[in-house]
């Protein structure tokens, strides 16, 4: 594994080594970042402090292997402490970022996906954070699990929860679709 290497030599001081592991990694984070706080500018600043963040903190990392998925536990504190920082609520969507949000384009047609994507603001965090994991960027119940640092099976719970509220919102706000 050369991401393990990298880790490796960053843990011991290379910079390259790290810019290295930024390149790799910087759009799943950017990406991530986005549909947690639905601003795309915000999203990259994020994903530099996170990057920031785990490098000073690198040396903490005890296992080279789970680097990916502590980067976006990084990640996920950071988005989530900016929204309670500014206690904002972004929708997941606006008019503007419809034109350019080519993964949810690729995913729905655009009524359908409008009425999916309203109903999914209507979630609590938690359940809205579990659908993006898997259903948008879809990650392994397993790869989840080290993210959100739960057991499988309660990612499994989680999601079957979270995927049934957004069922209930869709139905009754729009019968089906």
């Amino acid at each position: 594994m050369i991401e393990k290497e990298l880790v490796r030599k960053a843990k011991k001081g290379e910079v390259s080594a790290f810019a290295q592991l930024v390149e790799i990694y910087e759009k799943d984070i950017i990406t991530y970042c986005y549909y947690i706080i639905r601003d795309e500018e915000e999203a990259k600043d994020l994903a530099q402090e996170t990057f920031l963040k785990a490098f000073v903190n690198l040396k903490s990392l005890r296992n080279e292997e789970d680097f990916k998925y502590w980067l976006l536990r990084i990640a996920r504190n950071s988005c989530f402490k900016k929204i309670k920082k500014t206690n904002i609520e972004r929708k997941l969507i606006s008019k503007e970022e419809e034109k350019t949000t080519s993964i949810v384009d690729e995913m729905l047609e655009n009524e359908r996906r409008n009425k999916i994507v309203n109903a999914l603001n209507k979630l609590d965090k938690k359940d809205k954070e579990i659908i993006i994991l898997r259903d948008i960027q879809e990650f392994s119940y397993d790869e989840i699990s080290k993210i959100l640092k739960i057991s499988m099976n309660l990612v499994k719970v989680r999601l079957f929860r979270a995927r049934k509220n957004l069922k209930k919102i869709i139905e009754d706000e729009y019968g089906e679709i």
